[in-house]
């Protein structure tokens, strides 16, 4: 019998660690255009008692809704997409972040490297996808791969020193602070969505639900 942790576990474990970090430096809200590849870091944010989530079925309108809670509060939201196409749609909001100096955190999922380049679905090149529009570009191997970003840590920008960041993780983030990009192998959360976690009165929708991007 393997001692291999299980994928799914190493995955969930992941994610909830980056949630645990961004929680600790401040971030309060979530902001989400659901899809089956973003599900283990929507399932980690809704874990947290601490984050209000916001749930939207169009990228382009989550992307402005993040952008509205950093001008609000002065605090980046965590911004969450699925891998592919769908993360483009994040781009203005990315962009007017960066001109108006307001802090965004943006994560997008994205596919591990082996399905680069292979015609896999949802696939597209999303290293440094919004350009000089963010500070930093993190790109985590894929969780239990082991190893570090080469770009730094994740952390989130602050309004006094809004970067621009984007990040990919297989799962995936980008931010107008940061920009992550994460790699998953697996769409799926070990532990069902919380449904204690708070969200707005006016977003009830399930963060498991699938966008058409997804």
């Amino acid at each position: 019998m393997s001692g291999a942790p299980d994928p799914e576990v190493v995955q969930a474990t992941f994610c909830a660690t980056l949630v645990d970090e961004w929680v600790r430096a401040g971030v309060r809200h979530a902001v989400v255009a659901p899809g089956s590849r973003s599900t283990p870091m929507v399932l980690a944010l809704a874990a947290r008692p601490e984050l209000t989530l916001h749930v939207f079925h169009d990228e382009r309108s989550a992307g402005f809704a993040a952008l509205g809670v950093g001008l609000a509060t002065g605090r980046a939201a965590v911004l969450v997409c699925t891998s592919g196409t769908a993360a483009t749609h994040l781009h203005a909001a990315v962009v007017e972040a960066h001109q108006a100096a307001v802090p965004l955190l943006v994560v997008t999922a994205d596919r591990p490297p082996e399905l680069r380049d292979v015609g896999a679905p949802q696939t597209i090149d999303q290293t440094r996808l919004y350009g000089t529009s963010v500070r930093r570009f993190p790109t985590p191997l894929p969780p239990g791969r082991g190893g570090r970003s080469p770009s730094g840590p994740c952390r989130p920008p602050r309004a006094r020193n809004p970067g621009r960041s984007t990040s990919t993780c297989p799962c995936a983030s980008h931010s107008s602070g940061r920009p992550i990009r994460c790699r998953s192998r697996s769409g799926r959360g070990p532990t069902p969505v919380d449904p204690r976690s708070r969200r707005t009165s006016s977003q009830r929708s399930s963060a498991r639900s699938t966008s058409s991007a997804g």
